[in-house]
Order: C-alpha cells, then sequence, then structure tokens
C-alpha cells in the first residue's frame, strides 16, 4: 500500500506551507524566543551575576559555549529530493511530487497544480521547472514549491524540457500540432533571451535529456518515431535510431547507451551512442503498458519508471530494475493516477 505525506497546498496560489513544526520554529526566530530550558538555564546565570565573563566562569565555559551554540539556531531548510515526478490526478492530489531514491513508497507532493502537467526538471540549485499544456507555458518554483513563476509563454504544445547547469540555460520541445511539426529551443533560467535551435526537422517534438558529458541533446520525436540528437557545439541535428513512439529518454554513462520508454511497443528500448546493437531491456507483458516515464538513479545503478497497472482502480505504478533490465519489482501503485514524467537529480 502506497502511504502519502501531503503538504497542506494552498490552490489559490499554489504555495507549499510550512509543516506545523516548521511554522513554530520560524516563530521562535522571528520573535527571538529561547527554548524554554536553555532560556531559563541563562536568565538564571545572568540574574545570578550580569558579567558575560563571570557568567562563563559561573556556568563552565564548555556548558556556556554549548548554550550559545543552541542558542544560534540554523535558518529553516527544504530538503531537495533525488527523483521527482509528476501526477496527472484530480481529486486534489495532482502535482509534482519528490521522494528519496531509498523511500520512493513515501514521497512528498511539493506542490499542487490541477493543470496538465507534461514534464518535471531541477537544476543544481534545486529550483524546479515543468511544462504546462493548459497554459502553452513553462514554469519554475522554488525547491519548497514556492515562488511559482511562469518563465515562458506563448508555446504551442509543450512537452520536454531539460536543464542546461553549465549554460544556465533550459531547453524545450515545442509540438505545433495543426502544422505536425516540433520544434528545440532554449532561453536563460529566468526565461530571458529565447531562441529557436531546431524547427523544421521533427514531427512532434517529445522528451528531451541533455548529455552534460558529450554536450548532446537527445530528442525523443513521439509521432516521428524516432530517436535525435543535436550537437549543442554546433547545432547539427542527426537521426540515432527508430523508435515506435517514444517516451522519455536517458543516458546511460556507465554503458555507453540510450534508453528510452517506448509506448507504441510497450517496452523500454535501449541503443548504444552510435545507434548500433538496439534491443529492448523490458517487454512488458501487458499490450497496454504505457511506459512513458523513465529516469535513471546513476548512484545505484538502476532504472526507475512506469507503467499502468491492470488494478481494479486503474492507474500507474513505479518499479525499479537492473540497468540491463533485470530484478524488476514494483514499488508504488498509483490508484487512478498517471505519472507523466520522472527526473533524478544528479549531485
Amino acid at each position: 500500500m502506497l502511504y502519502y505525506s501531503f503538504h497542506d497546498v494552498d490552490e489559490k496560489y499554489q504555495k507549499v506551507q510550512l509543516s506545523t513544526q516548521d511554522e513554530q520554529h520560524e516563530s521562535k526566530k522571528q520573535n527571538n524566543d529561547l527554548p524554554s530550558d536553555i532560556s531559563n538555564q541563562i536568565k538564571s546565570a545572568q540574574a545570578k551575576n550580569p558579567n558575560k565573563e563571570n557568567n562563563k566562569n559561573m556556568m563552565g565555559e564548555k556548558q556556556f559555549i554549548n548554550i550559545k551554540k543552541s542558542i544560534e539556531m540554523p535558518k529553516a531548510t527544504y530538503p531537495i529530493y533525488d527523483v521527482y515526478w509528476v501526477n496527472a490526478v484530480g481529486g486534489g492530489k495532482g502535482g509534482i511530487y519528490g521522494g528519496k531514491a531509498d523511500a520512493l513508497d513515501v514521497p512528498s507532493r511539493i506542490i499542487g497544480i490541477h493543470g496538465r502537467i507534461k514534464t518535471v526538471a531541477v537544476d543544481k540549485k534545486g529550483n524546479i521547472y515543468w511544462s504546462n499544456n493548459i497554459e502553452n507555458a513553462i514554469y519554475r518554483a522554488d525547491k519548497n514549491g514556492d515562488n511559482i513563476t511562469r518563465i515562458i509563454s506563448g508555446l504551442s504544445h509543450p512537452l520536454g524540457i531539460a536543464i542546461d547547469n553549465k549554460r544556465g540555460r533550459i531547453y524545450w520541445a515545442d509540438w505545433q500540432q495543426k502544422i505536425k511539426k516540433g520544434f528545440i529551443g532554449y532561453s536563460n533560467l529566468d526565461g530571458s533571451k529565447s531562441k529557436l535551435i531546431v524547427v523544421d526537422q521533427l514531427k512532434s517534438g517529445g522528451d528531451i535529456f541533455y548529455d552534460t558529458k558529450y554536450d548532446i541533446l537527445y530528442i525523443s520525436d513521439l509521432f516521428g518515431g524516432k530517436i535525435m540528437r543535436l550537437d549543442l557545439k554546433n547545432y547539427v541535428l542527426s537521426k540515432l535510431t527508430h523508435a515506435e513512439q517514444p517516451g522519455e529518454l536517458v543516458v546511460d554513462y556507465k554503458n555507453r547507451r540510450v534508453i528510452w520508454a517506448d509506448i507504441g511497443n510497450d517496452s523500454i528500448t535501449s541503443v548504444r551512442f552510435d545507434g548500433s546493437d538496439k534491443y529492448d531491456l523490458i517487454k512488458f507483458e501487458s499490450a497496454f503498458a504505457n511506459p512513458g516515464a523513465l529516469t535513471l538513479d546513476e548512484v545505484n545503478n538502476r532504472l526507475i519508471y512506469a507503467k499502468h497497472n491492470n488494478d481494479v482502480n486503474g492507474g500507474d505504478q513505479i518499479e525499479l530494475s537492473n540497468l540491463d533490465g533485470s530484478k524488476r519489482r514494483v514499488i508504488n501503485k498509483l490508484s487512478n493516477t498517471t505519472v507523466k514524467s520522472l527526473f533524478y537529480l544528479r549531485r
């Protein structure tokens, strides 16, 4: 059974509130209110001798230092998760979720959104980005889900996004449905200085993955039936291999392969960097597995992917496997829920 650890969400502003414990902690900081036990110790010592140095002598140097450290409370921090994903579902459970790599069955909802979110990505500072098909825009929020900002507007049907921390860019794939063309563009992380870099060689766009080691942008052309690679040093676009209906994709540096979830083939498929040796890592038993979401946990050398489950309530389930597709196991069953995107934050 899946247990959710939900944050309270203000639907009007789509902000995650601090927990009651964090609110009390913040209140104490703002009011310079010390924990009662420490406060009483200091007040008692000061009443006996108001001189600071004498306080040290009376209480003992070590005890005074420990109390001083306790007074200097750290600022409130928020978690940066290992894995992020999008839940496309009604009933107040839609939005962006995060989880630790060793506890994906206990996720936390970071941002509650009732729109059509397609893809999520995170930069090195923990800022969260996502594309929204209803508003045809790309948004950004702080790592705790606050300060939601629309950074890119005027898109037609935004799909995949990818972060280039080296250049401080966000890449995106857009789909012009009426003319059946896909576009790839980028902007600064604040949405400024937008530029199109692929305009007439894709049928639909799709997911994109930025290869930080080789400065390559991999693109899954969902309705074009192919995996493409864009060399960002010279913007040369070339076909890597054929695919049925490729969804999210990742790079497996350990085995020098590109891996993608193929909705049309009900599989997770892999190919070498040079386009050779293509085969299915996982061929799902169900003809309606719809494995569209995929990411790679580089620390533990495993795949994390979502597929449709066949339970009465339907929905998707998140599974794990080795990089070669072996030792599959279910870690998370989601009733009446579709997982649209998975993202692993590289450290």
